[in-house]
């Protein structure tokens, strides 16, 4: 008797395990829509003209893309001599007055994966500050967070825009 109830309780926990993921996977296409990651790059760049916490900092970038930053503010320190903190509100201080200065004009996208969504959104930026800065195209890679339920920028690259 004992071994049939281990075996329905196995069996019923087994079919548990195989039944999650598919509705997180549901979950994860309906969320993660094209739509929803041109959402959060404005309300990013809405509150990078602000001025970005450190928790808007988690909410916004990716484990791979907060790396990138903390390396990049090492190096930054490293070569100036001054502290982390120093180098981290000099970076935050340049995200904040690139934000302030340029106006993004959507092309396109592109949005793929089912459990790993990512997307991928490109943009033409202008300086609305001073006319000397070149038109840049810039690609903004992101990947849906099924830890907070929302996409994270997880790369961004520039490059002059050629016409």
């Amino acid at each position: 008797m004992k071994k049939l109830t281990l075996l329905l309780l196995s069996a019923g926990l087994s079919t548990l395990a195989l039944a999650d993921p598919p509705e997180y996977d549901r979950k994860s296409l309906r969320l993660a829509t094209e739509a929803n990651a041109r959402e959060l790059v404005e309300i990013y760049y809405d509150k990078a003209a602000v001025g970005l916490s450190d928790r808007d900092l988690n909410v916004f970038y990716s484990r791979k893309y907060r790396r990138f930053l903390s390396e990049l503010v090492a190096q930054l320190a490293q070569t100036t001599g001054q502290g982390t903190a120093i180098e981290q509100h000099r970076v935050l201080e340049l995200e904040r007055m690139n934000a302030k200065c340029e106006s993004l004009t959507f092309e396109d996208a592109k949005t793929y994966g089912s459990q790993s969504r990512q997307s991928e959104l490109h943009y033409l930026v202008t300086n609305t500050c001073v006319d000397y800065v070149p038109t840049i195209a810039r690609t903004i890679e992101l990947r849906y967070s099924t830890d907070i339920d929302s996409w994270q920028i997880d790369e961004v690259r520039d490059r002059e825009h050629v016409e």
